[in-house]
């Protein structure tokens, strides 16, 4: 057809078709890009958590926290369902959230280091910091908290 390339995928490829030729990618490009879609979510509700946090005047810090837990909590349910398909347990939770405040001290520190010592805006230091983050706390889920164990058989 000469609508099509040789591996019968459109040669032209529409928006939405571009997100269907996800399911020909390599699984760990699909699971990245899932997690970069659970994370975003799960930042979505850190900010609105955060805000409906400070509107009760508790103090700044408290509310960060609390919110941070919370996104934690709904990204994990995320990224357990829809990008590792895992059933809950309570070791996968509690090593995904050691992760997640790994991840929040290298973003923090990425983000100081990077404010300290190049000239640059601070949201871009920020940026340095939520990429750096994202990549660490997406590479130990997938080689720790979601790992596949390999059966081998005996003949």
């Amino acid at each position: 057809m000469a609508d099509e390339n040789a591996g019968g995928l459109p040669a032209n490829p529409s928006a939405f078709t571009r997100w269907a030729l996800l399911r020909h990618a390599p699984p760990v490009v699909q699971k990245l890009v899932g997690y970069f879609f659970t994370g975003g979510a799960a930042a979505v509700a850190d900010a609105g958590g955060f805000q409906l946090l400070v509107m009760t005047h508790a103090p700044v810090l408290v509310c960060a926290v609390l919110s941070f837990c919370a996104a934690a909590v709904v990204n994990f349910w995320l990224t357990s369902r829809y990008v590792f398909a895992a059933e809950f347990q309570w070791r996968r939770l509690g090593a995904f959230l050691i992760f997640a405040v790994m991840g929040l001290v290298i973003n923090a520190s990425v983000t100081t280091v990077v404010a300290a010592s190049l000239p640059v805006p601070a949201i871009v230091a920020k940026l340095c910091g939520i990429g750096t983050a994202f990549l660490f706390n997406f590479l130990f889920n997938l080689l720790f908290v979601f790992r596949t164990r390999r059966t081998t058989k005996t003949v």
